[in-house]
């Protein structure tokens, strides 16, 4: 059985929440990180009550949004339907929006004649995409692994772990989830969640030697070496060290 594909916000389909249509899952503009609430609700009700948006053009006559909220909608891709990039999208953007006009909640009662520009090709990268992902979604879509600069270290996979029973192993992962706690004399201890390359879940435990002098800082992907215990017939790998890969630079500047 085949998973499901995720898709980044659409003008013409997503909803505030979440939506599924058969094996694809459109991610809703609440995920959005700084997107304004009153952003979503005018143009989806405007799509709700005067139907789909036919282009980015229909969607400027219809919908009272500044520069920088309709920034964030060209950046995670929203108007992907229209076939066009996101670089050429933004610079129309700024060409038809009035940025110094005072901003009005009331529909346009005229339809804009929108100047057409000669622009050259332009075009984004995937990496640009995930980076902008990151940025506005607090993750990419194509997930950590394919970031990795220099590429991954020899490891073993999740569900080997019982293998390895008292033995230790190297694994690489992305980072789920952390929480710390505290031991009877105060010290800290760490816990951690992370999923490999097929999608398994590990969990790791990083005691008061190691939790300070390999620190966790983020999401990314970690390469973990430690001693693989096994407790009520589950798995876990005590850390020896950890290490933040390299992601591939940024290349937006």
């Amino acid at each position: 059985m085949c998973g499901a594909t995720i898709q980044v916000p659409c003008i013409i389909t997503s909803q505030f929440e979440n939506i599924i249509e058969c094996a694809t899952i459109y991610l809703g503009y609440g995920y959005l990180i700084s997107l304004e609430s009153l952003t979503i609700i005018r143009f989806l009700t405007d799509r709700n009550f005067n139907g789909t948006y036919a282009s980015s053009d229909d969607f400027i006559d219809r919908v009272t949004i500044s520069i920088e909220q309709l920034t964030i909608l060209i950046r995670i891709d929203a108007f992907g339907f229209t076939s066009r990039s996101k670089t050429e999208l933004l610079w129309e953007a700024i060409f038809k929006l009035n940025v110094n006009k005072q901003e009005t909640t009331q529909a346009r009662l005229f339809k804009t004649n929108h100047r057409k520009f000669q622009l050259p090709s332009l075009s984004t990268t995937n990496v640009e995409d995930a980076y902008d992902q990151i940025e506005l979604l607090g993750f990419p879509l194509c997930g950590y692994f394919q970031l990795v600069d220099n590429g991954l270290n020899d490891g073993i996979k999740a569900n080997d772990l019982n293998k390895y029973k008292n033995k230790n192993a190297l694994l690489n992962d992305v980072l789920v989830n952390t929480r710390f706690h505290k031991t009877s004399h105060g010290k800290r201890i760490r816990f951690c969640t992370f999923v490999d390359q097929d999608g398994h879940c590990f969990e790791t435990v990083h005691f008061t030697k190691v939790v300070d002098k390999y620190p966790i800082n983020g999401m990314g992907v970690y390469t973990c070496y430690g001693k693989v215990k096994e407790e009520f017939d589950f798995c876990s790998l005590d850390i020896i060290w950890t290490n933040k890969m390299s992601l591939t630079p940024d290349p937006r500047g």
